[in-house]
């Protein structure tokens, strides 16, 4: 096991908090995509499978935004790597 610096530490950090932000907007965008199509056929909710949402931490700041647009996230089922299914409805 190799020992890194603080400032090695730092920009792994860094780089880390880059890519968690890239993979929540690309899966809001999937989200709201999905949710737009849904709602211009009449529908009034959407249910994803099998898609790793991510952290604890990262699905309730995604749940809390979702409410904030007055979105209803509803956490269905976990598979090996977490939470991978759930419902938006509008």
């Amino acid at each position: 096991m190799q020992i890194i610096t603080a400032n090695e530490a730092l920009k792994l950090s860094e780089h880390a908090q880059i890519w968690i932000e890239a993979h929540m907007m690309w899966f809001m965008k999937h989200v709201m995509d999905v949710v737009a199509h849904e709602a211009s056929v009449g529908k009034r909710a959407a249910r994803f499978e099998n898609i790793r949402i991510g952290s604890d931490f990262e699905i309730s700041a995604w749940k809390d935004e979702m409410t904030r647009l007055g979105y209803s996230v509803t956490l269905l089922g976990e598979g090996k790597l977490g939470t991978d299914s759930f419902e938006v409805s509008w």
